[in-house]
């Protein structure tokens, strides 16, 4: 029976993995705005995929992380007053609500979506495990079946053996037994008695059931 994967199916990122997710990822966000974008216009346009990232590689918290980190890079270079840290109204204010508010739920999601590929991936694993398990079981029924096989033919050949020997020491019962009958008798008409009863009892029929005609040295017949 195949266990079913544990609440955390592997093995949960290290603290440098999820240190470097939550500050790398945004850090080179922020790069790509300043190099591609150069002003102000879509300030979040690289930190959305920034969030996933993060989330992916270092779990909710780092995407959590990534998050903050982007609005605060995003308040201080595209939003004003430029280059200084100001609290954002308005229109500024409702942009970095959004961006918030999305960046929360794809970071929930890339987590969810991470937890679910990893219990797949240890299903998997595990249902390769059976499968390699039941093959060798397979083969192990096969070698068993054959061994079978040759002990039914063996038993076979033995039943036959037995069966000749059987035969053999019938035969040599009715030779015995005919020897000693032959020595015990006096005359030929015992002698040519005797052989026929043998005969009689080799081929199963009955001696009573026969009679034998036979002349002695009188003329008379019996």
């Amino acid at each position: 029976m195949i266990d079913p994967p544990t609440e955390r199916p592997v093995r949960a990122p290290s603290t440098r993995t999820r240190i470097g997710a939550a500050l790398g990822a945004p850090i080179a966000a922020l790069a790509a705005s300043l190099i591609v974008l150069g002003k102000p216009g879509t300030p979040f346009l690289f930190f959305y995929p920034a969030v996933a990232v993060a989330a992916w590689y270092g779990g909710v918290a780092s995407g959590v992380v990534a998050a903050l980190l982007s609005v605060v890079f995003a308040d201080y270079y595209f939003f004003p007053p430029y280059r200084s840290f100001g609290v954002p109204t308005g229109n500024d204010a409702l942009v970095i609500t959004v961006f918030l508010t999305s960046a929360l739920i794809i970071s929930r999601v890339s987590g969810v979506h991470r937890g679910t590929q990893a219990k797949a991936d240890l299903l998997a694993r595990q249902l390769t495990a059976r499968a390699e398990e039941l093959q060798g079981e397979l083969e192990a029924g096969q070698r068993l079946t054959e061994e079978l096989e040759a002990t039914n033919e063996e038993l076979a050949a033995t039943n036959e053996q037995l069966e000749a020997a059987n035969e053999y020491e019938a035969q040599r019962g009715h030779l015995f037994t005919l020897a000693a009958s032959l020595a015990r008798a006096v005359t030929p008409n015992d002698v040519a008695g005797i052989v026929f009863r043998e005969g009689l009892a080799a081929a199963g029929a009955d001696g009573g059931s026969v009679g034998v005609v036979v002349d002695d040295p009188a003329g008379e017949r019996h």
